[in-house]
C-alpha cells in the first residue's frame, strides 16, 4: 500500500485467547492491524471508532461488503466502498503508478533532446 500512497487499517475480531481490554495493534506506517478489545466484535469496534472520529478531518472510507455495517457507518459520516470495488481501484492505481514511473518526465526528455542536438552539431561540424 505504501507504493500507492495509501494508509489503512484492518480490524479483526479478537480471539478469547489473546483479547485484551484495549485493542491490540500491529503498527506499520501504511497498514495497521487491529484486533478488537474484549467484549467488542470488529464491527462494534469500527462503529465505536467512527462515533469518536472528528468530521472534517481526513475522510474515512470503510471498505466492507456488510450492508448492515455500511448503513450504520454512513450515519457517522464514513464513505463506503465495497470490497470488489476497492480491489479494482487498487489494481487501477497500481497500474497507473507503474506506468507513470516508466515515463521520463518532461525535464528529462528536454535534457536528452538538448544533449542529442549538441552531439549531432559537434559530429556534423567535424574534428
Amino acid at each position: 500500500m505504501h507504493s500507492l500512497g495509501l494508509h489503512g487499517a484492518v480490524v479483526f475480531d479478537s480471539h478469547p485467547d489473546h483479547s485484551a481490554t484495549h485493542p491490540i495493534r500491529a503498527d506499520d506506517p501504511h497498514l495497521e492491524i487491529i484486533y478488537s478489545p474484549t467484549n467488542l466484535d470488529a464491527d462494534e469496534y469500527i462503529l465505536e471508532y467512527l462515533s469518536t472520529y472528528k468530521r472534517g478531518s481526513q475522510p474515512i472510507i470503510l471498505v466492507t461488503s456488510d450492508n448492515e455495517l455500511a448503513f450504520k457507518a454512513k450515519s457517522f459520516g464514513a464513505s463506503i466502498l465495497g470490497v470488489k470495488d476497492f480491489l479494482k481501484k487498487l489494481h487501477e492505481k497500481e497500474l497507473h503508478t507503474t506506468k507513470a514511473e516508466e515515463k521520463p518526465n518532461l525535464e528529462c526528455r528536454y535534457q536528452l533532446q538538448r544533449l542529442l542536438e549538441l552531439f549531432e552539431n559537434r559530429y556534423n561540424s567535424g574534428p
